[in-house]
């Protein structure tokens, strides 16, 4: 009898925390994907834009060379002016032209009967008497607008290993007829500088392809020349835009105006691997703790029915300890420590009640990517942190909000509550002897709203610590969930209101802190 309920608690217990695990992951799983799939295409989309305006400022750079008229008379043979007078004007317009962006790498001026002008002094060129003879000058004159190459060899250097792109456009004189061909060559890295701000993940990387399928930015120069490597690219480029669930990355591409480039960006979802293993650490570890559990209490009760109780709750502590030891100090892994030991007591509905809070609090989180909420969305979403916050802590943590039902629909930067009142839990309450108690009153001010977050716990001399945020905050405010600290808080609701608002924080050591957060009701204030 004592073998089949010992097999029945194990086999339950393992059930659990499998389900905890399975509904965890999933929930969670979702809400990254969605919130990747956001921030990757807001990436793409402006580090595309950025691109757009190089190109837009090296079409300037060649209407400007091509329009200029003393290279349209010199190279019209026209004798106004004795030769050497446009020869140190035309020169002098590429060194302008080369000083107004440092990206560039050459500027190369050919008139038809093959007069040079360009800010590199030895220059390996095919010339001919008749520069309609060469098959790159026809190339160039073939288009109205100016033409962009994919990157290829930089034809005229000296240097084998200098890979370019090249804008090149026609020079015609007034009665419309060619006289010669503008070139202007960037190195293939100088497109790299706009795609840094695109956090594609440890695996993921960026590349920019034509409408001819030729590779015009890829860090790996390879894919220049292999023709295999290409076709990888364009395979890619030809795959829905989204999640890709086989290879756990996101692909997401954006079509560039006044080109035919496309940025391509394959980004891997870093935090559902670490998620995939944190959840899958805890489940192993959450089925050892249950083996050690049923084994230690199997021997207990064939010894001495009386020590039952007390070895259980020492078994209890040291799961606990253990538990608290292995799991990084994460809000997640923290909650996820709380819903193992609510299955582990077979608390069913806490389960379920706490995973759906920890889902719904990442849904606020994340709001489906927009970068503002109302006041009614914030305030629900501090008290899923609270109420998960308040499983753990028990006891040691109360709240209490109170709020002005006329301004829940007004429109704030999202997550600026939240991290205060996580800074009040771990900075504050965390470490004091007794009870902590949080206190969130919202209070409608004419045209403004005050958010005033207090509690009783340990404190901080403001007289001697800076708690200007202009400057660092005190290692007591510093704390940051996701990314999200007190400072970014203060900075994006002056962002959103104006300089006249933001947090105000007052405290005394061991008597609490009050942190003030000042808002306007407009969108437009400021």
């Amino acid at each position: 009898m004592k073998e089949k309920i010992t097999w029945i608690y194990l086999i339950f217990g393992t059930l659990s925390i499998l389900l905890v695990g399975f509904i965890l992951y999933y929930s969670l799983t979702n809400v990254l994907v969605e919130e990747s799939v956001m921030s990757t295409k807001m990436a793409v989309n402006q580090s595309g834009k950025y691109l757009e305006v190089y190109v837009d400022k090296l079409n300037v750079i060649s209407n400007t060379l091509v329009n200029n008229q003393d290279v349209i008379e010199y190279f019209s043979g026209e004798d106004n002016l004795e030769n050497q007078v446009y020869e140190e004007r035309i020169r002098q317009l590429i060194t302008n032209m080369m000083k107004s962006d440092a990206t560039l790498q050459s500027i190369i001026i050919i008139s038809k009967d093959g007069n040079v002008f360009s800010n590199e002094e030895k220059l390996d060129m095919s010339m001919s008497e008749d520069m309609m003879q060469e098959t790159w000058y026809m190339e160039a004159i073939h288009n109205d607008m100016p033409t962009l190459t994919s990157a290829r060899m930089q034809p005229f250097s000296m240097d084998n290993d200098l890979w370019v792109i090249s804008l090149s456009q026609e020079i015609v004189n007034e009665n419309g007829h060619n006289i010669g061909v503008a070139v202007i060559d960037v190195p293939y890295t100088a497109l790299e500088t706009y795609l840094m701000d695109l956090h594609l993940g440890e695996e993921g990387y960026a590349y920019i392809l034509n409408d001819n399928q030729d590779v015009v930015f890829h860090q790996d120069k390879a894919y220049y020349e292999n023709e295999n490597l290409k076709d990888s690219l364009v395979q890619i480029l030809n795959t829905p835009i989204g999640y890709q669930k086989g290879s756990s990355t996101l692909k997401n591409h954006y079509v560039m105006s006044n080109t035919d480039w496309t940025l391509v960006a394959v980004s891997s979802v870093d935090a559902l691997t670490i998620l995939r293993r944190q959840v899958l650490e805890t489940v192993i570890f959450g089925i050892s703790i249950i083996l050690v559990v049923v084994l230690v209490t199997s021997v207990i009760l064939k010894r001495l029915t009386a020590e039952i109780q007390r070895r259980e709750q020492e078994i209890h502590h040291y799961e606990m300890n253990a538990m608290y030891s292995q799991i990084n100090p994460h809000f997640l892994y923290n909650t996820l420590d709380t819903i193992v030991w609510m299955a582990e007591f077979n608390q069913k509905e806490d389960v379920i009640e706490i995973t759906k809070t920890l889902a719904q609090f990442f849904r606020l989180s994340l709001n489906q990517g927009k970068e503002t909420t109302s006041l009614k969305n914030e305030i629900e979403h501090v008290k899923q942190y609270l109420f998960i916050q308040k499983q753990r802590y028990q006891d040691k943590l109360d709240y209490r909000i109170t709020i002005d039902e006329k301004i829940l629909e007004v429109i704030v930067p999202k997550i600026i509550l939240q991290p205060i009142v996580e800074n009040s839990i771990y900075h504050g309450i965390k470490d004091m002897d007794g009870g902590g108690v949080i206190n969130i009153d919202v209070i409608d001010e004419n045209d403004n709203v005050l958010i005033i977050v207090t509690d009783n716990g340990i404190g901080f001399d403001s007289e001697t610590e800076s708690n200007s945020m202009t400057e660092d905050l005190p290692l007591s405010t510093k704390t940051k969930l996701g990314g999200v600290g007190l400072k970014n808080v203060d900075r994006r609701i002056k962002l959103f209101c104006g300089e006249a608002y933001g947090l105000n924080i007052q405290s005394q050591k061991n008597q609490g802190t009050r942190v003030t957060l000042k808002l306007s009701k407009s969108r437009d204030a400021g």
